[in-house]
């Protein structure tokens, strides 16, 4: 089952009826000097440049913003895609909730139907947990990069291989309408849950156990509390991580993409995408 759906990037105000849309732009090598310049010039704001990648996130209300910015050193510009996580119950086949109770030891092995069979009952621990326990910690052999809506740092089955992260979520969220979003970038407290559930599947160690328990863990918060996620801190994510040294980057995110589509009767590119 899927957890997460596709949009075009769009808000709109229902006190002004302005549109406001993220765009994403791609130059074709650096960001050139005066990027800041033709944007607002276009009737842009800077959400967020990634310099790395030459590319930069842009909000504007003028529904010329494009056609305005025609610039030699562009690749490709487009209105910005963006995920949305939904929100689902936890219900069984029968339709009715969930419920566990835990094994005689307190925890819930004997329910974990899906790593019982991707460890091959656990015995693969014995092989490589992803890490060495030693009497000042565990040591980290692999780093993950989970790049979704932030972690419970913590969660007793978590806090011994969370090693930090960071928070893309700018503050009142991406569209100025999530008051709870502060923009600190050190918070990367998981307001749906989901990325707290991702990280357990791959490096839970306690009552529920993931499939590499000694793995460290990283989060990228990109999913605001709204659910919403436009596709630049998402990149800008990916090149953190990178940067950041970490050995595998988990985006548990999915979507449709046809490099082509429309909008309005306007054909856009998904290129910068």
């Amino acid at each position: 089952m899927s957890l997460l759906s596709f949009s075009t990037s769009i808000h709109t105000s229902a006190k002004t009826q302005t549109v406001s849309k993220n765009y994403l732009i791609a130059y074709k090598q650096s960001l050139p000097k005066n990027y800041q310049t033709e944007i607002n010039n276009a009737g842009g704001v800077v959400v967020k440049a990634i310099p790395e990648l030459g590319a930069v996130e842009v909000r504007s209300t003028n529904p010329d913003f494009l056609t305005k910015l025609n610039t030699t050193s562009i690749v490709a510009a487009n209105v910005e895609q963006s995920f949305k996580l939904k929100d689902i119950k936890p219900e069984g086949a029968d339709g009715q909730p969930v419920t566990l109770n835990p094994d005689s030891n307190g925890t819930y092995w004997s329910s974990q139907w899906d790593i019982r069979h991707l460890t091959n009952e656990g015995k693969s621990y014995a092989i490589e947990s992803g890490g060495t326990k030693s009497t000042s910690g565990v040591k980290h052999k692999a780093v993950v990069g989970i790049i979704d809506s932030g972690i419970d740092t913590g969660h007793p089955d978590l806090e011994a291989n969370f090693i930090g992260g960071e928070n893309f979520v700018p503050a009142g969220g991406y569209y100025g309408d999530v008051p709870e979003e502060k923009g600190n970038v050190s918070d990367v407290t998981d307001t749906n849950g989901h990325g707290t559930h991702v990280a357990g599947s791959i490096a839970g160690n306690g009552k529920v156990k993931g499939v590499g328990p000694d793995l460290g863990i990283r989060a990228y918060r990109i999913f605001d509390a709204s659910g919403s996620a436009p596709t630049g801190p998402i990149v800008a994510a990916i090149v953190q991580a990178a940067n950041d040294g970490v050995d595998v980057i988990n985006m548990s995110i999915g979507g449709f993409d046809s490099l082509k589509y429309y909008y309005e009767g306007t054909r856009y590119s998904d290129i910068a995408d």
